[in-house]
């Protein structure tokens, strides 16, 4: 992951188009818009045109891991067919988890408030990025809206805390939804010894 020092010059620029959050739309499903491909693909960032390519990243940039800019990461929680016993909390499986949307099924699974403290579940909350660590397709994600429940997830789940000081998690989104990003997941699957899901320490590892 590529992180860059930004000005307030820098943040004028993208003021001028619409706000910064516009720049990150929240679904992979449509191009990128031109200014969006000049600045974070060819990094043809306005005022730093001619910033010299340093193995690979622009100078002034840094690479870091995605785990540090992330206030935490961890798997949702194993909850057997008879702790789901209740409608306090909905189970969110992984055939709920679309490419950034909440996908319906129909099969709704919950769990009592005593068996949420029990458990020591973890609560899934609005503005939490939910991974899918099986397929299809494997690394797909969601950020999580309002619902008119509260949520936990499954254990082949990933919940992902993002800080909001050092990543958009608009950005995230969209590059955890590229084709790029998938296909990456996919050849990782394909190369474990034994396949099926991808552990959340590797996705921290991006």
């Amino acid at each position: 992951m590529l992180v860059f020092p930004i000005t307030n010059t820098d943040m004028a620029h993208l003021r001028g188009f619409s706000g910064a959050r516009s720049l990150y739309p929240p679904t992979a499903s449509f191009p990128l818009a031109p200014h969006v491909l000049e600045w974070f693909v060819r990094l043809r960032f306005p005022g730093r045109e001619h910033t010299r390519i340093i193995n690979g990243v622009p100078e002034g940039w840094k690479q870091e891991r995605l785990a540090s800019a992330c206030e935490s990461a961890e798997d949702g929680d194993w909850i057997e067919s008879k702790d789901q016993d209740g409608d306090d909390f909905r189970l969110l499986q992984i055939s709920n988890i679309g490419m950034n949307e909440f996908v319906e099924t129909g099969n709704f699974r919950g769990v009592s408030e005593e068996t949420f403290r029990r458990l020591n579940c973890r609560s899934v909350d609005p503005g939490d990025i939910l991974i899918s660590r099986m397929p299809k397709p494997i690394g797909r994600a969601w950020l999580v809206t309002e619902m008119p429940w509260r949520m936990v997830t499954a254990v082949d789940v990933t919940i992902l805390k993002p800080n909001d000081s050092r990543l958009d998690r608009y950005f995230l989104l969209y590059h955890l939804n590229s084709e790029s990003h998938l296909g990456h997941c996919e050849r990782r699957l394909r190369a474990q010894l034994a396949p099926g899901s991808l552990s959340v320490t590797w996705f921290l590892c991006l």
